[in-house]
């Protein structure tokens, strides 16, 4: 009786730890590792010395440069399976010398092609264009000659006379504003000696007259660099002083100099229109050939007894800065 009892313990008791180890789940174990990655970079360096001071230096260097990567292990719910696997690159790079054992040779240097600089064009004031437009100042001077349109002789109430070529001068300032490359007014302020020569037979006379004369006229010009140009307009002349002098009856007549003081503003001035025919280099340098007619009644009659006008004619040559 006591043998069953034990027996039947026992029996349970194995019959328990079967159950038992039928009811217990199953373990899992994940490993899990972030991705290992070694590089080894090693550098070598040959130098060959040469034997002799004539042969070339050889240098030879190589570097490897080797990457391994490790691929961590794989798992499931079920089973815990392990596959390591690596993978090794090896990169090599030369540099030297070629197979021959020549150097290689040094690139070539670049060639440099110096152009030489042009001289800086002539630079001209702000106030002034190479096209003609704008303001423009300068200076001119000339000689000018005083003659009578006619022939015959020449009456100023006392005598008469036939004139002949006299030489005067005159100079002043000029300035010019140019409203386009074709149109353009031009004012001046000269300084003006008109030399007035009569002669009769061994007898003459030269009257002077001294003044300051303001011309304003409108330009036309035509061209490019080299301009031609037309100048029509008037002009007013006032009389500062005069003189004359000259040979009478073999004698000669001494300079006598002649005061306006305390004669009116028309007695002392003249007036009247002017034609200027002229060429212009490079809106600098300028030659003109002028001519003014006086439109004011004169005291000059001709041998019939009718008034004589008297041109005023110039040669100038100036310059605009």
């Amino acid at each position: 009786m006591k043998n069953q009892f034990i027996i039947t313990l026992l029996f349970l008791s194995i019959m328990g730890t079967i159950a038992n180890a039928q009811t217990k789940k199953p373990s899992t174990t994940i490993k899990s590792s972030a991705p290992k990655t070694t590089i080894k970079t090693s550098t070598t360096t040959t130098t060959t010395i040469p034997n002799s001071t004539t042969a070339p230096v050889i240098v030879e260097e190589k570097k490897t440069i080797t990457t391994t990567t490790s691929t961590p292990a794989q798992s499931n719910s079920s089973n815990l399976n392990s596959n390591n696997s690596s993978s090794s690159t090896t990169i090599q790079q030369s540099s030297g010398p070629s197979k021959d054992g020549k150097k290689p040779a040094d690139p070539q240097p670049e060639k440099v092609i110096k152009v030489k600089d042009s001289k800086p064009e002539k630079m001209r004031s702000p106030s002034s264009s190479s096209d003609g437009t704008g303001f423009h100042i300068g200076v001119k001077a000339g000689a000018n000659n005083f003659f009578f349109l006619g022939n015959g002789k020449i009456y100023d109430g006392s005598f008469g006379a036939t004139p002949q070529f006299s030489v005067g001068f005159h100079g002043g300032l000029v300035a010019n504003y140019g409203i386009s490359e074709t149109f353009a007014l031009q004012l001046e302020a000269l300084y003006v000696q008109q030399n007035v020569k009569f002669a009769d037979g061994a007898d003459n006379l030269t009257v002077t007259n001294n003044g300051i004369e303001i011309p304003l006229a409108l330009q036309l010009n035509f061209g490019g660099d080299t301009k031609f140009f037309v100048n029509a307009g008037g002009y007013l002349n006032y009389g500062l002083n005069g003189s004359y002098s000259g040979v009478q009856g073999g004698v000669n007549v001494p300079t006598v100099k002649a005061d306006f003081t305390g004669a009116s503003f028309s007695d002392r001035s003249d007036y009247g229109v002017l034609l200027g025919l002229g060429v212009k280099f490079n809106q600098a340098l300028f030659i003109e050939a002028r001519a003014n007619y006086s439109v004011k009644d004169g005291a000059y009659k001709d041998s019939a007894g009718k008034s004589v006008i008297p041109i005023f004619a110039g040669l100038s040559l100036g310059y605009f800065f």
